[in-house]
C-alpha cells in the first residue's frame, strides 16, 4: 500500500513540488513482518512541469541525482477521483518473451510496476485490475511478470492512510 500527500517538505538542491511517500508492505504473507516498520518516508519530486506524472522518488535527505523514476502511467476513473492507479519505475527497458516490455526486475531505480486500488478486495478491485492490465497491454507493457498480492485480511497496522 502507498499513500502520497503534500506537506510542504523540501529536498536538497531542489525547489519544485515535493510529495511525502508512505509505503507499507509485509514480507511473505498478509500481516507478516512489515517491510517499513519504522514508517520511513520518501519524497517524490515533480522535476519537470511539462510532465507532472513523471516524478523522482528517494529518501528526503538525498538530492534528485540519487532519486529514481516514479511514473504515474494512468489513474482514474476520473481526474478528480482516483480509485486506481498504474505506477512504473520509469520507462520500460526490458523486452520479455511475449514481445512486450517493462521495467527491470533487478535493482532499486528503474525497476517496478504496480497496480494500486483504494479498495482492498472485491468485485471493484477485480474490475479495476482487469482494466489496468488491458491498459498496460495497449501501452506495450507485459503483464506476464505482475505478481498477485493478496489484500484480504490485511490490517495495515502502523501505517499512514490518507
Amino acid at each position: 500500500m502507498q499513500t502520497l500527500t503534500s506537506s510542504g517538505r523540501t529536498v536538497p538542491f531542489f525547489n519544485g513540488p515535493v510529495l511525502d511517500v508512505y509505503n507499507y508492505g509485509n514480507f511473505d504473507r498478509v500481516n507478516g513482518e512489515q517491510q517499513n516498520d519504522m514508517n520511513f518516508t520518501l519524497c517524490a519530486r515533480q522535476y519537470n512541469h511539462s510532465t507532472p506524472s513523471e516524478l523522482l522518488n528517494a529518501p528526503c535527505i538525498l538530492p534528485n541525482y540519487f532519486a529514481g523514476p516514479y511514473w504515474v502511467l494512468a489513474a482514474g476513473p476520473t481526474p478528480n477521483n482516483y480509485s486506481w492507479a498504474i505506477i512504473s519505475g520509469g520507462p520500460p527497458t526490458v523486452r520479455y518473451p511475449d514481445g512486450n516490455c517493462s521495467t527491470s526486475e533487478e535493482g532499486i531505480n528503474g525497476s517496478g510496476l504496480w497496480l494500486f486500488t483504494r479498495e482492498r478486495f472485491g468485485s471493484n478491485v477485480e474490475f479495476y485490475v482487469h482494466h489496468m492490465r488491458n491498459m498496460l497491454l495497449n501501452m506495450g507493457y507485459t503483464v506476464s511478470r505482475l505478481l498477485n498480492v493478496s489484500q484480504t485480511g490485511c490490517n495495515y497496522t502502523g501505517t499512514y492512510v490518507k
